[in-house]
């Protein structure tokens, strides 16, 4: 875990990948460390990262099942006139 992106993006001859190791979480963080990306490469690269069924729509209908099963109401289209928020 001690070395960082941006060491370990400097070891790239070729100038883009130099530059988009540096982008790897699609903003520059040049002091985050390369071992998780390691991690999350070699699982995409073992087929096993897999995405959510149906992507983030899929995602997004799971989670509006849930609310509607437990009693909850959704209104699409609709103008809001007001947004109450209580602690």
């Amino acid at each position: 875990i001690s070395v960082l992106m941006a060491e370990y993006a400097a070891r790239f001859q070729d100038p883009l990948l130099r530059q988009a190791f540096n982008f790897v979480l699609y903003e520059k963080h040049p002091n985050f460390p390369v071992l998780p990306t390691h991690f999350q490469l070699a699982s995409h690269a073992n087929l096993s990262a897999g995405v959510p069924q149906g992507g983030s729509l899929g995602v997004a209908r799971s989670i509006e099942r849930r609310y509607l099963g437990l009693g909850g109401e959704i209104a699409y289209n609709t103008k809001v006139e007001e947004v109450i928020v209580e602690n």
